[in-house]
């Protein structure tokens, strides 16, 4: 099976993992910061709904290399870490 394929793969199942504790917030027990730190290291990911950064500072310290592309569609929530 190709790289990409089982990267995918990974991906998918974490996400199933992630979507179960959808009601949790906190990256560290949802799944996120896990699947995160599985799939670096990364070139790039996207915060959508950017808010604080707490996603690309825990998408940062799996990768502190990749290049991360917030967006913020609130502008009241807009440059609130020194992140995005």
């Amino acid at each position: 099976m190709p790289q990409v394929t089982k990267l995918l793969c990974r991906a998918g199942r974490a996400l199933v993992k992630i979507g179960q504790n959808a009601e949790r917030y906190d990256m560290a027990t949802n799944g996120e910061a896990w699947l995160l730190h599985s799939l670096a290291p990364f070139h790039t990911a996207i915060d959508i709904g950017a808010n604080h950064g707490n996603w690309t500072a825990t998408a940062l310290a799996a990768s502190p290399e990749a290049r991360v592309i917030c967006i913020e569609a609130i502008p009241v929530h807009r440059g609130h870490s020194g992140f995005c």
